[in-house]
């Protein structure tokens, strides 16, 4: 189950960090656009007054001509705004062209001087701090949604966009409190649930997040998204079977990836559930045959640890059988081993098992060390055709193995152990056998080698004496 937690662990940042995608849609939605539209209007009891009547028929015009000539009423407003008298208004007004004609930059420099003008202009707070949530400057974001919230412009969007910002700041807390206020007051904005649901998975309480995503599953059954997040929350609770109920229905749906199945798999694996486990690997595999080698080859070797080798051979077989000779040579060895395994596995001696071995080492790598092993095992337990014991044959396999540096400390344990058992008074051969666990720990440093060498070489002075 270790990769499970492992893909747990890596699922959970990528969805957390899916906030900014989050924004982004949600500023595309009308809907949301019309709220937010509505929570700009002039409140007088927080907005600056222009005093002068003369003054208010212009911001009225120009307001009009923002609409239909936003670049004329630009020019007109930087005109305005040139005297530093004037009011806060004429700089909201330039800076809400400039928001829409995407000039960010232009359009905050415009609200900074409105609020230093009138330091409780709310609107000018609330656009500023749009602007730095969208520019994925939090702390600043933050610091003008509060004021607006301090200001009494609090709306449901507004308490959603402030736990986006303490998203971004990795705020949870604040971040959960911000988004349950936000689907209180909108119970039906499904992005601040979302967003409540990524707090949740950040402080890693799972089992509240598994709750508020499954209304969500019940009115948008054909979500994807809802049925992931709460398999993944499931897998946070260790309720691993409730997962899979989650996957198996994205299946259903057509909708699991490579991924998923194969995460299915190995909670199949987890329960003991081989047969379906394997099954499940196939899918996995036939979903993306381009990519699945690799997927039933791994998947072949769990199944082989829980000594489902019938599961592991069928595994086996459709990889070679789908991918024929369009596998790549590492691809080729490793299946090539693996097959051997599951052989010797159902028979020690598997002639089978011995030939795909001198096939990967004749034909594919003439010094891979893992198979140079095998057959040096093969060997040890096998005897030749006149039932003679094959050890000389076995200790050159596991000579031949040391050439690959990464195997030479199994090799030569191997190898001494071997030269122990069939040499057992010689005290030269227990000398050699004593200078491969030197060169096996100079190698590598290992307890077992380093225990096994104490004892050899006590045992060569007993013989010596």
């Amino acid at each position: 189950m270790k990769r499970i937690l492992l893909l747990l662990l890596a699922l959970c940042p990528g969805f957390l960090g899916a906030q900014d995608s989050v924004i982004r849609s949600l500023f595309q939605d009308p809907a949301f656009q019309k709220r937010l539209a509505y929570s700009f209007a002039i409140n007088t009891e927080i907005e600056p007054v222009i005093q002068s009547a003369e003054l208010q028929q212009d911001y009225t015009a120009l307001a009009q001509m923002a609409g239909s000539d936003p670049a004329r009423a630009a020019g007109l407003l930087k005109q305005i705004v040139a005297d530093e008298s004037a009011s806060a208004q004429f700089n909201t007004l330039l800076g809400n062209i400039y928001f829409q004609a995407d000039k960010k930059k232009e359009a905050a420099a415009q609200f900074l001087i409105a609020i230093k003008k009138f330091p409780n202009f709310l609107r000018a707070h609330q656009s500023l701090a749009v602007i730095y949530l969208q520019a994925n400057r939090p702390e600043q974001a933050k610091e003008h949604f509060t004021r607006v919230v301090e200001l009494g412009g609090a709306s449901g969007d507004i308490y959603g966009l402030l736990g986006a910002v303490y998203t971004q700041l990795e705020d949870w807390v604040a971040a959960e409190t911000a988004f349950r206020n936000a689907v209180m007051l909108l119970p039906r904005q499904k992005q601040w649930k979302l967003g409540l649901v990524q707090a949740l998975f950040a402080q890693q309480r799972f089992q509240e997040a598994a709750n508020l995503l499954q209304p969500l599953i019940e009115n948008h059954p054909d979500e994807e998204q809802y049925w992931t997040l709460q398999a993944t929350a499931y897998l946070g609770q260790q309720e691993y079977l409730k997962a899979a109920g989650n996957y198996e229905i994205l299946a259903g749906l057509g909708k699991a990836t490579p991924e998923m199945l194969t995460t299915l798999a190995d909670i199949y694996v987890n329960e003991d559930l081989n047969s379906l486990a394997a099954e499940t690997y196939v899918r996995a595999y036939e979903s993306s045959p381009g990519t699945g080698v690799e997927t039933s080859l791994r998947a072949a070797e769990i199944l082989m640890q829980k000594k489902a080798l019938p599961e592991a051979h069928t595994l086996l077989s459709k990889a070679q059988s789908t991918a024929g000779d369009a596998l790549a040579t590492e691809d080729k060895v490793r299946l090539l081993k693996l097959e051997a395994k599951v052989a010797f596995a159902e028979d020690p001696q598997s002639v089978e098992g011995r030939e795909k071995l001198e096939q990967v080492v004749n034909v594919y790598d003439p010094l891979d060390g893992d198979a140079f092993i095998l057959l040096g095992q093969y060997y040890e337990r096998t005897p030749d055709a006149e039932g003679k014991p094959q050890n000389e044959l076995a200790m050159e396999m596991y000579k031949d193995a040391a050439e690959d540096e990464e195997m030479l400390p199994l090799a030569n344990f191997r190898h001494a152990q071997l030269i122990q058992r069939i040499y057992p008074k010689d005290l030269s051969r227990i000398r050699e056998a004593i200078t491969l666990l030197k060169a096996a720990q100079s190698m590598k440093e290992s307890d077992k080698v380093g225990d096994y060498l104490e004892d050899l070489e006590r045992y060569a002075k007993s013989l010596g004496s």
